[in-house]
């Protein structure tokens, strides 16, 4: 009989968590082998007993098959984020590294975020949206949107702002609160593939904006960085893979701590695309 696939955010030893993945993957794949996957995660075809022995605790997964490990689990980005981060705090020796660690697994276990419908993508119809709905999220006590403008970058208009604040009470992405505003949800998401008008045209805006912020800003205040390099065309999927864990591994970061402490908001953008042809 199938048996029902294990939830790794139930978790809180991630030996057990595998232990359970792979007799999920029996139950449900007769011809599935612990050895094929030892193959697969150690790029040996060589006999090795060495998931064998770190199933049963006599030895601590590596960095390097960690990161394997988890390639081959393909399990939902944020599900991914939270197993790395479990492996690293069940094997981490130090007191300090162990309490940031779990600070990072107890808000992905209470991280609900709420995926904007089709209905509600008009949230990326002006990048001055997210941004003001953002900035709600660590300051509920301004209304004024002069005040506002002073806080945010680039330069804004008032009628921007205004805009801004309209559209979100429209769409109760933001709620009036007795001095100013409030996000009605701390954590948004889109779906995995986030295609439409106002998403193409968004991330032409961030990238224009990345234009402006790249000759008005010292070095000190942005990183810029560009990283051309070869990969197989096959591992192009897990490339995506790992993007969308880092993507996750920082939010992790933002939610350190209480929102109130945050006095900061940064921009990060990703462009992955290919510079070659396949042959």
């Amino acid at each position: 009989m199938q048996k029902a696939q294990p939830q790794v955010l139930q978790y809180r030893d991630h030996l057990q968590f595998l232990k359970d993945y792979f007799e999920y993957k029996k139950s449900c794949e007769p011809l599935f082998q612990i050895s094929n996957v030892t193959r697969i995660i150690t790029g040996s075809s060589k006999p090795s007993g060495i998931l064998q022995l770190i199933l049963s605790g006599k030895r601590k997964i590596s960095n390097q098959l960690r990161v394997n490990i988890l390639g081959y689990l393909q399990l939902p980005p944020s599900s991914s984020v939270y197993l790395d981060l479990l492996i690293q705090h069940n094997q981490a020796k130090d007191e300090r590294s162990k309490s940031s660690l779990k600070t990072q697994l107890s808000k992905l276990m209470k991280r609900p975020e709420k995926e904007i419908t089709d209905s509600e993508y008009n949230f990326f119809s002006h990048w001055v949206n997210p941004l003001v709905w953002t900035f709600f999220g660590i300051e509920d006590k301004i209304r004024d949107p002069s005040t506002i403008q002073k806080r945010l970058l680039p330069p804004l208009t008032i009628d921007q702002i205004k805009r801004a604040i309209s559209h979100l009470l429209g769409i109760k992405f933001i709620k009036k609160t007795a001095n100013g505003y409030t996000v009605t949800e701390k954590h948004l998401k889109t779906k995995d593939l986030f295609k439409s008008e106002n998403a193409v045209r968004y991330h032409k805006e961030m990238l224009s904006l990345s234009e402006l912020m790249l000759d008005s800003l010292p070095p000190e205040e942005r990183d810029f960085s560009v990283l051309l390099f070869s990969i197989k065309q096959g591992k192009i999927p897990e490339l995506f893979k790992r993007v969308q864990a880092f993507k996750d591994e920082l939010k992790c970061l933002g939610d350190e701590g209480d929102n109130s402490d945050s006095d900061a908001l940064y921009s990060l953008n990703f462009q992955l695309y290919p510079v070659s042809k396949q042959k």
